[in-house]
């Protein structure tokens, strides 16, 4: 390995977001003209581990595959082979990567060779997504363990599972009862369901909402099935993993007593600054309203693509903060979430219908929803 030489693996997270548009672009053609010859050669690099970057300056990057990947044949890599080998390395760049740049990989590892038109992006498409499905699924399980970032176990009757850095001092604080804490917080929401409101911990200010205990029947049916707050846990850290904006989860809680639950709790951060979009479009101007629905419409797109289903997309569970880089949106009340194998056209369309049923109320024209479906699409529908 040359002396400045590193993984693209540690290059992508650490130096990427810094390259400018241009810089990246001259990159990702490189790139795909580099993997090309090596699977040309028949060098099998499947993986962004696989690949050393030569020099960090983005003029003079060059790239080298990992000696221990050379085969012995030289024959040219198949075509089956080659549509997992770029899957691979689409999944490991998809987070730090847009759809125009990995788009451009492509393009430029299809043109420098003769098999123009060959490979099938839809191939590659899936064997990429499915990859990335199995790595998020991998590190979803560990938000329900005892490892180096979540902590779980039984305190006070309550079952929890939490964030092993700031979980500690909120379980002081919260038990033996949570709802102490939560009546003498602001109430944003209170409701036969649920009870939730802005909370007040040594550790910093919290959103904490309660499922409550609706009855008998609602007692028997969670008997062998996990708790709505469970259920939330869950999502916000697939949806964090998937790098959709969400509160940041801290702590979950669940009272049993012989599996039969009582209450639950769900303990996220409380989003600082953000308001709902239905109050911040009053005060945009049209310049300002193209720009947030484009922002919100790439969003929404790259989450029914990663088949991340929000379940109540009105405008009141959309938080919008104005930043000086542009918005910062973060997605609320996801009681009704859920994360699918693959995603599904139909029911994104449906997902997306609460968001549009809003927008057609301050939509006189029809322009802002004809803009907004063009871009949604767009992101929905490729790569």
């Amino acid at each position: 390995m040359p002396q400045d030489g590193q993984p693209l693996a540690d290059f992508m997270p650490r130096f990427y977001a810094r390259l400018s548009p241009g810089e990246k672009r001259r990159m990702a053609v490189k790139l795909g003209q580099a993997v090309r010859r090596w699977h040309d050669a028949g060098t099998q690099v499947c993986k962004a581990d696989d690949i050393v970057v030569t020099h960090r300056m983005p003029a003079n990057t060059d790239f080298l595959p990992r000696g221990r990947h050379l085969p012995g044949s030289h024959r040219p890599l198949s075509k089956r082979r080659r549509i997992k080998a770029l899957g691979g390395l689409l999944s490991d760049c998809w987070d730090f990567t847009s759809r125009s740049e990995r788009q451009r990989f492509l393009r430029a590892y299809v043109r420098s060779g003769p098999e123009i038109g060959q490979l099938h992006r839809g191939l590659i498409e899936k064997c990429a997504y499915e990859k990335s499905y199995a790595a998020w699924h991998r590190q979803g399980r560990y938000c329900f363990g005892n490892n180096a970032a979540f902590c779980a176990g039984h305190r006070d009757g309550f079952r929890y599972h939490g964030d092993k850095q700031r979980a500690g001092t909120a379980l002081r604080e919260l038990l033996p009862d949570p709802d102490k804490i939560l009546e003498q917080g602001q109430i944003f929401k209170p409701g036969s369901r649920t009870h939730a409101g802005r909370i007040y911990l040594s550790c910093g200010e919290g959103f904490l909402k309660r499922f409550n205990d609706r009855g008998w029947w609602y007692r028997v049916r969670h008997l062998f099935r996990r708790s709505r707050a469970v259920h939330n846990w869950k999502v916000m850290w697939a949806f964090r993993y998937r790098r959709i904006p969400v509160a940041d989860p801290v702590l979950c809680l669940e009272e049993r007593f012989f599996r039969i639950l009582k209450r639950s709790y769900v303990l996220t951060d409380f989003a600082e600054g953000g308001q709902r979009l239905k109050i911040v479009w009053q005060g945009l101007s049209d310049a300002q309203r193209c720009c947030l629905l484009i922002v919100l419409a790439q969003l929404l797109g790259r989450m029914h693509r990663f088949g991340c289903l929000h379940g109540d997309l009105k405008w009141d569970n959309i938080l919008v903060c104005a930043t000086g880089k542009g918005w910062r949106i973060t997605l609320v009340d996801l009681d009704g979430s859920r994360v699918l194998r693959r995603p599904a056209a139909n029911r994104a369309i449906r997902d997306v219908g609460r968001f549009l049923r809003d927008l057609e109320q301050v939509d006189t024209t029809g322009q802002w929803g004809r803009m907004f479906r063009r871009s949604w699409k767009k992101w929905i529908t490729n790569i």
